[in-house]
């Protein structure tokens, strides 16, 4: 059996913000979007990344920037 593979997971979370804004952006002509703070969850986003190619170890949550 292989070893696994460890895998870090980064995320530039203002531009991943914005994707997710934009990409669940409401129909315009109903107004702006309700959402105005990030509403994902970046430990669970990481380990379903990381578990889409078998025989990587899932990462463990830290606190980038810190």
């Amino acid at each position: 059996m292989p070893p696994l593979q460890r895998a870090i997971v980064f995320f530039d979370g203002q531009n991943l913000y914005h994707s997710a804004k934009d990409a669940w952006a409401p129909d315009p002509s109903k107004g702006p979007s309700p959402y105005s703070w990030p509403s994902y969850d970046v430990e669970k986003l990481a380990r379903w990344l990381v578990e889409r190619k078998p025989g990587r170890q899932k990462p463990e949550a830290g606190a980038g920037g810190q």
